[in-house]
């Protein structure tokens, strides 16, 4: 599988976030996954024709997630200033359906927009990555700072980006979209956890990975939605499981 970069560009809130929302102070459980971020990827098996739509719901979701939006302060807080996300569009010579039929952490690592090294040195607290395959197919991968999102944060944030894409930015569901922990866990002086002293004894010990891939079929999701009731999306009653787990 071969991809190539086709364009990259930062995109910024459709609107100026106001100046008493300029500081968002990370709680301590924030603090400590300043150093780690993760992916999602959705694969869809139609083309996508009209990248600037993406572009431009993903500039309307994030006027309301202005922290994604916004770069890192010190350890202590994020600076709101509506710097923008990374938004990259490749063209991937390789066969999507051969790729979710035998996925490879090897190949699924290059549809993500930056790895974990580049991640932390970018700028930016969220990155997007369109690969769009020449044999038909989409796979869109939204890596996140883990200090600015958990798995339940990115997960909303995917379902309102998707309303907007598709209904238009009046049906999102901004209950809660930022929720400050600093009241419960409030920020400490944790630079000398994070020294970069000790992250390098930290590489000196081997660290095993152990990597499994789960596949569930249509009719075990919808059961899994019926048993939850309330209506979840299927990525929401997946989530939901795995959180437990």
């Amino acid at each position: 599988m071969e991809i190539r970069i086709i364009s990259s560009e930062i995109i910024k809130p459709c609107s100026s976030t106001p100046e008493h929302l300029r500081s968002y102070k990370l709680s301590a459980m924030d603090q400590f996954s300043l150093h780690t971020s993760f992916p999602f990827i959705f694969f869809y098996s139609g083309a996508c024709k009209n990248s600037h739509h993406l572009k431009k719901s993903l500039s309307q979701t994030l006027t309301y997630y202005y922290p994604f939006a916004g770069r890192l302060k010190n350890g202590f807080s994020v600076d709101c200033d509506d710097y923008g996300v990374t938004f990259i569009e490749a063209s991937v010579a390789g066969d999507m359906s051969e790729l979710i039929k035998q996925p490879k952490v090897e190949l699924l690592e290059q549809l993500r927009p930056y790895n974990e090294e580049e991640m932390l040195s970018a700028k930016v607290n969220l990155a997007v990555q369109v690969n769009h395959f020449d044999r038909v197919g989409v796979a869109i991968c939204a890596t996140f700072r883990h200090a600015i999102a958990d798995a339940c944060a990115a997960a909303h944030f995917i379902r309102n980006w998707s309303k907007v894409a598709n209904c238009g930015g009046s049906l999102i569901d901004i209950k809660d979209v930022i929720f400050d922990c600093t009241s419960i866990f409030p920020s400490q002086d944790v630079t000398g956890a994070f020294s970069r002293r000790n992250r390098e004894l930290a590489k000196d010990h081997e660290m095993i990975t152990i990597t499994k891939w789960f596949v569930f079929n249509n009719s075990k999701i919808a059961a899994l939605q019926e048993k939850i009731g309330d209506r979840p999306t299927r990525f929401e009653a997946l989530l939901a499981l795995l959180w437990v787990l």
